[in-house]
């Protein structure tokens, strides 16, 4: 069992509590429903039946937490533009997708909501090889092993990873690279390289950290052979004609969960301490990214093509 399922069983747990006060008051409350979407691509790896019932424990948790007079009902979607066709159509208030699922999302709202964890809501990824491969510069991958974190976290690596490779006059990742394989844990993609089990790791900025907490010899025996840029792999967001009285009780319940301690077990959920509401100019380094990606690999190229880029830039204030 993954760390991240650990989480969501302790979450449940804890939350199971919370459920049937939370379904005595659904009648009561039946006039007030907000409906959220969740797209379970956000969730990765994360068994589906989990992920379906800590968004519900969650759910009933915030409107317990904050004493809310709606009822929030959250819904997962297994295919993410269902989703956003359920926003479009006006059957969702507000929505969690993946950073190119909200590309796609017309109009675009002027700000989203993030998870954080000590005020930092963004991911970074790093390209990790051992220093006595003798590979020290990213030309040098050519047919070599490379392992992956995937997880919600590591949404974006690949096309940074395309991007990167392409920016460097290198082909793309099937015809560079040799074999390329995916594992559940970021430990995992770090020891796989560190034991020469693997030539090159992709994993984030903070999964690198803690490894080299853990192990100082990690530090000292791998080398970073490339950082990308700050990216928000998934958002949450309320649509854009959405500024009823209710959105905003909703908004402020989620960003105040932290204030109280059962209310930053919630958070546990989105791995963070604390929700934070930010303008969506701060995606601006994620839209570029997916943006080049999108030119090198337009849609009709792609078997399990991720959301459109072109509206990225549309807003409505």
């Amino acid at each position: 069992m993954t760390p991240k399922q650990n989480q969501l069983r302790l979450f449940l747990a804890f939350a199971s509590a919370i459920l049937l006060p939370e379904q005595n008051r659904a009648e009561e409350m039946a006039k007030n429903v907000f409906h959220f979407g969740v797209s379970y691509a956000s969730f990765g790896t994360v068994n589906r039946n989990d992920a379906s019932a800590a968004l519900k424990a969650w759910a009933a948790s915030v409107s317990r937490e904050r004493k809310l007079r709606t009822q929030v009902h959250v819904e997962l979607f297994d295919v993410e533009t269902d989703l956003i066709q359920a926003l479009a159509r006006g059957e969702m208030n507000a929505a969690t997708v993946t950073a190119e699922g909200f590309a796609s999302v017309v109009p675009q709202p002027g700000s989203v909501i993030l998870p954080s964890k000590g005020g930092v809501f963004t991911e970074q990824y790093v390209l990790l090889a051992h220093r006595s491969s003798g590979i020290a510069d990213i030309a040098q991958l050519k047919g070599r092993k490379l392992v992956c974190h995937e997880s919600p976290k590591t949404s974006l690596a690949s096309p940074w990873l395309e991007t990167l490779l392409a920016g460097r006059g290198l082909g793309n990742t099937k015809e560079f690279l040799g074999e390329m394989t995916t594992v559940e844990t970021a430990s995992k993609a770090v020891l796989r390289v560190f034991f020469h089990q693997s030539d090159v790791c992709l994993v984030t900025s903070n999964a690198f950290a803690v490894a080299c907490e853990l192990n100082p010899q990690v530090r000292r025996d791998l080398l970073v052979l490339a950082v990308s840029s700050p990216v928000v792999p998934a958002m949450m967001f309320f649509r854009a004609d959405q500024n009823s009285a209710i959105r905003q009780e909703v908004q402020d319940a989620i960003l105040n969960l932290h204030s109280t301690p059962s209310g930053a077990q919630v958070l546990t959920v989105f791995q963070g301490d604390q929700m934070l509401k930010v303008s969506i100019s701060a995606l601006a380094t994620t839209r570029n990214m997916l943006a080049d990606f999108a030119k090198l690999h337009p849609l009709s190229d792609r078997e399990q093509p991720p959301a459109a880029v072109a509206n990225a830039g549309k807003k409505t204030p």
